[in-house]
């Protein structure tokens, strides 16, 4: 399948004669870009590469509308090439599906093979001349003053934690210097950087402890409080029982029943005068309760 790619710098330039050319070719689908050649993110030529698939053909009317840096236009044919794409410039007659495309195809990646080379040879006597001003590249290391810190800090069996917060360094770090037998620390101006790292540790340990006691307190509150809640608790539920003569299964689940010494306290309570009828306490109350007796007994 051919795919056809057209473009122009400015709005005011017309695509009509790429157009004409691209459909002539025998182009079934054609993208367009409006912008200068010297961008590399052009929308219409992001979605061609996207479109085409291996063995398609990509056809421009001349080659410098594909691109106007001779870097770009090599890393794009070179990129064909290695997607199995074909590549036809109308104009200049380049056709790699031709033994004299193949050709021109070669002298690109040579092009590109010699770019590669020429950018590793600047790039390793950049680094060359850095060495011999004494800057060796990457990450900058921490000072012989941290790793003597770090060494004695281990020795004494702080916490990996607790070093990284005391020297403002990676676990790696310490994992990395921590491997040596620990360097004799010197003093410096000030107290020096030993009597301030085991001031820092105990300082910090200190204040773990204080967290530590903090934290047993308050639980203890809290038992204490919850005891308090399941005291008041039973002693209200003995409370109940007594007065109306309960069982647990009352409170606490289970079927509804009363002893017969509580039935009988509750029928001599709950007596009709008039009739003669009495109330045991089980299911629904009579209407002849007398509403002093439903709010005394909370019926």
């Amino acid at each position: 399948m051919k795919i056809g790619y057209a473009r122009v710098s400015t709005g005011d330039q017309n695509l009509d004669l790429q157009l004409d050319a691209l459909r002539n070719a025998g182009c079934e689908k054609v993208f367009t870009d409006t912008m200068s050649g010297a961008f590399l993110d052009r929308p219409g030529l992001e979605q061609a590469l996207a479109f085409l698939r291996q063995g398609d053909t990509l056809v421009v009317w001349r080659l410098d509308r594909l691109g106007r840096s001779l870097g770009a236009l090599v890393s794009l044919v070179t990129g064909f090439k290695d997607k199995g794409i074909n590549f036809v410039s109308l104009t200049e007659q380049l056709d790699t599906t031709s033994p004299t495309g193949v050709l021109i195809f070669n002298i690109f990646a040579s092009f590109a093979q010699y770019e590669r080379e020429q950018l590793i040879e600047r790039t390793q006597a950049g680094l060359a001349a850095a060495r011999a001003r004494g800057r060796n590249g990457g990450r900058p290391g921490i000072t012989q003053q941290k790793i003597d810190a770090i060494k004695a800090l281990v020795a004494q069996q702080i916490e990996t934690k607790e070093i990284c917060t005391i020297l403002g360094i990676g676990r790696t770090s310490v994992y990395k210097y921590s491997k040596a037998s620990p360097a004799p620390l010197t003093n410096h101006d000030g107290p020096g950087l030993e009597s301030v790292t085991k001031h820092r540790g105990k300082k910090r340990m200190s204040n773990y402890k204080d967290l530590l006691k903090q934290r047993e307190a308050l639980e203890q509150q809290i038992k204490a409080a919850r005891d308090r809640e399941l005291s008041d608790a039973i002693h209200q539920a003995k409370s109940i029982i007594e007065e109306f003569g309960l069982t647990a299964d009352d409170l606490f689940g289970g079927k509804p029943r009363r002893s017969a010494a509580a039935g009988t306290k509750v029928a001599a309570k709950f007596k009709d005068p008039l009739t003669g009828q009495t109330w045991t306490g089980r299911g629904k109350p009579p209407r002849w309760i007398a509403n002093e007796d439903r709010e005394k007994f909370k019926i």
